[in-house]
């Protein structure tokens, strides 16, 4: 019964020609925008890294990512921004030739870069974040998968400064300690030094930007969706009507689940 937009991923290794991997990849997308949409569910396309999927594989998505929702990692590691400037490194032995361009120019050349949600950025290249400004970007931060990898600090405030929203996410289960919304803003608190309302705003209304129904905007207002849960600090509630305790609380504390609703109806709790 959840709200749930579902992301086909895509990969090809980044060859120089085309191969049966990317017909392969160019085939599953074809099937994942047939599928219709409806008031809880929606498909999109997560061509898998701007490093893993070539040049051809992406021009050949973009008609078909036209009005769905994509994302894509980027600019996780150094190694994977060297790889993509200049070729060579680790990543040099398994891919295929380096399109010696940044990963946003790459998005940007083959028409995938407006409205996509790009995962981590924790190590973008020399005026990838300006070139993000005004694109309508959201950059999604994994504090958990960071915190598994022991990355440097997470640049939030450049991000910031160049315009870019930023989201939080897990990543998955493969590189985080758990997938838990509760404890990625507690990590967010802990090492981005954001308040409780930013936090919370990252998780939810800054995310949300991505959601390909208008009325699911993260927030509790007139018109937008009746999707919420029910969240119960382990001390209670002091301090009243007090939002900036109360969002202390909901973002330090990973507070029990105690509802959840989705479109008005009740479906857990």
């Amino acid at each position: 019964p959840l709200r749930l937009v579902s992301l086909r991923e895509l990969i090809d290794g980044s060859p120089g020609e085309r191969t049966e991997r990317t017909e392969a990849a160019l085939g599953l997308a074809r099937a994942a925008v047939a599928s219709p949409a409806s008031k809880r569910r929606a498909m999109g396309l997560s061509p898998h890294g701007v490093h893993t999927v070539s040049d051809l594989l992406l021009r050949e998505l973009a008609p078909l990512a036209a009005g769905v929702p994509v994302a894509t990692h980027w600019a996780e590691t150094p190694e994977e921004t060297r790889w993509m400037l200049e070729g060579g490194g680790p990543f040099g032995g398994w891919l295929g030739p380096s399109p010696r361009t940044s990963g946003v120019e790459r998005l940007r050349r083959a028409g995938m870069l407006d409205g996509a949600l790009l995962v981590h950025g924790n190590c973008p290249a020399p005026g990838e974040l300006e070139s993000l400004a005004g694109r309508g970007v959201t950059v999604v931060h994994c504090p958990g998968s960071h915190r598994f990898f022991s990355r440097p600090r997470f640049a939030l405030s450049d991000l910031r400064s160049a315009g870019v929203a930023v989201a939080l996410g897990t990543d998955s289960a493969a590189s985080n300690a758990d997938l838990d919304m509760r404890r990625e803003m507690r990590l967010a608190r802990e090492t981005l030094s954001v308040s409780g309302a930013e936090a919370w705003r990252m998780a939810t209304e800054e995310g949300a930007r991505f959601a390909p129904w208008t009325h699911v905007t993260g927030r509790l207002g007139v018109g937008d969706a009746g999707d919420l849960v029910r969240l119960r600090p382990a001390g209670g509630v002091a301090g009243g009507r007090d939002a900036g305790r109360l969002l202390d609380l909901l973002t330090l504390e990973e507070p029990a689940v105690e509802g959840v609703w989705v479109a008005g109806e009740r479906i857990e709790g």
